[in-house]
């Protein structure tokens, strides 16, 4: 029992000697994860196993001991890089327009009014107009001019015997001459009309080469505007004369362009009050109204027709009963 006692002994001071000899080390790798600019990046280090065996032999006994230290070292570094977008944008600025001016048209001339007056202070002759006087030479126009709208006025009313009026109209272009412009109206079976147009125009050099204050002599003789007595002609549109045998010249003609025009005469005209006008462009007939006669005359049509129909079927009827 003794050697039993002291081997027990013996044997548990080797093995305490033996386990007081190991000094084990883990060896630990951990793994660096070094920052990029590129995404995520994660690194593992693989995990590491250290195993000691230690023997103790004994003279009497035999003793084995195996000890096994296993240290696992997993570290895991994950370093994030954010990334930094930068965005540029650059714009053109546009180039600055500028704004486009509209000319308004210039407006047309504004029309005169001229009167003749009788004994009792009212008008027997009332004239509107725009009047527009071309002379051409050797069909090249030469010469234009606008009646201005402050030409003094005179005339005639005529009397019981003597039924043409006329109105002349007076102003001046070049060098204080006159210039004139006499209208003849006359009246027949109710109605009255423009029979005559003279004027006599005055032009210089500028128009005219070798010329020194000429005088034009022109004559429109044609009937126009036939009105019926106690009312007034109105054309808004432009209306042309033509004047022909200008100083018994071929080669110079001129032409009267009047528009806005309005004008009576052999009239009792007060307040500058023209009557009831004659149109020279005639008010047209709506479409509507042949629409609706056509559509009345069908619907007559297409009535007398039944009426017939049903007269006849009904005569046969009486026919078939007599029978």
């Amino acid at each position: 029992m003794k050697l039993l006692g002291a081997a027990i002994l013996l044997t548990t001071i080797t093995f305490c000697a033996a386990a007081d000899g190991v000094d084990p080390e883990p060896v630990t790798s951990p793994s660096t994860t070094s920052p990029t600019s590129s995404p995520t990046t994660s690194a593992t280090t693989p995990s590491t196993t250290s195993k000691v065996t230690t023997s103790a032999i004994t003279s009497s006994t035999t003793s084995t001991t195996s000890i096994t230290t296993t240290t696992t070292t997993s570290p895991s570094t994950s370093s994030t890089t954010p990334s930094t977008t930068t965005s540029t944008s650059t714009s053109t600025a546009r180039p600055t327009e500028t704004p486009t001016t509209v000319v308004p048209p210039s407006p047309g001339p504004k029309p005169g009014t001229w009167e003749v007056k009788n004994s009792t202070n009212s008008s027997c002759i009332l004239l509107k107009m725009v009047a527009e006087l071309a002379v051409n030479f050797n069909g090249s126009q030469i010469f234009h001019a606008i009646v201005p709208t402050n030409a003094t006025v005179s005339g005639s009313c005529g009397n019981a015997t003597h039924e043409n009026q006329t109105m002349i109209l007076q102003w001046s272009y070049v060098n204080g001459t006159s210039n004139t412009m006499e209208f003849v109206f006359s009246k027949k079976d109710k109605k009255f009309e423009l029979d005559m147009v003279n004027i006599s125009l005055v032009v210089d050099s500028s128009h005219f080469k070798n010329t020194s204050g000429q005088r034009l002599n022109l004559t429109h003789k044609e009937v126009d505007f036939v009105t019926p007595v106690d009312m007034s002609y109105k054309c808004v549109k432009e209306q042309t004369l033509n004047f022909d045998n200008v100083n018994n010249a071929t080669n110079i003609t001129a032409s009267l362009k009047i528009s806005q025009f309005q004008f009576q005469a052999f009239g009792n005209i007060t307040n500058k009050h023209f009557a009831d006008a004659k149109d020279c462009e005639p008010y047209e007939t709506p479409d509507i109204v042949p629409i609706a006669v056509g559509c009345a005359l069908m619907a007559l049509i297409i009535i007398v027709l039944v009426g017939y129909l049903i007269g006849r079927r009904r005569n046969q009827a009486r026919g078939y009963l007599s029978m």
